[in-house]
């Protein structure tokens, strides 16, 4: 019987309250390092991913199946990393849904 999950494939940006000009200077690197940085801990600094993680909650009440987010850049976790965390739980189906503006 085939387990079915899905991966919410979202673009992650950087957090609102950090320097935006940084993130186009040298995109590759924030990007890695922006992946690190809090989110959403005692304030919202980050609706991106708070707004993602609310579809998935929805998409997995509606539908009964694992649903995990992946961000393109900027946030964690990643696409392939979110991939892989549905495969370490066992599921052998994936479907992988891009949604990049979930505000």
């Amino acid at each position: 019987m085939k387990k079915v999950g899905v991966v919410i494939a979202a673009h992650g940006d950087v957090p609102l309250d950090y320097e935006m000009w940084q993130a186009e200077k040298i995109m590759e690197k924030v990007s890695d390092m922006a992946r690190k940085l809090p989110r959403n801990i005692g304030k919202i600094n980050d609706p991106h991913k708070l707004e993602s993680e609310k579809l998935a909650e929805k998409v997995k009440g509606k539908t009964g199946l694992e649903v995990k987010v992946g961000f393109s850049e900027f946030c964690s976790p990643s696409i392939p990393e979110a991939i892989n965390q549905l495969v370490s739980e066992g599921y052998n189906k994936i479907v992988v849904v891009p949604v990049f503006d979930p505000l």
